[in-house]
């Protein structure tokens, strides 16, 4: 999770991944990182969240694409 990671101080990311039955099991389509560890440090949990979450958006619509 989000916070789990930025609570560890770890890098947050975003992957797409084609469905399976095992959570996220699938072959990987996208990964992508948010930001830097460094970039990380210097925000609050609440806009890494907002900014994951972005990026996620992007990631899905880039899956989409790809995939159609």
């Amino acid at each position: 999770s989000i916070s789990r990671a930025y609570t560890d101080q770890k890098s947050v990311g975003v992957t797409t991944h084609h469905v399976t039955q095992d959570v996220d099991g699938g072959e990987i389509v996208f990964q992508s990182a948010v930001l830097s560890l460094a970039e990380q440090k210097q925000l609050s949990l609440d806009e890494v969240q907002y900014r994951t979450h972005l990026r996620e958006h992007e990631l899905v619509k880039m899956t989409m694409e790809k995939l159609a």
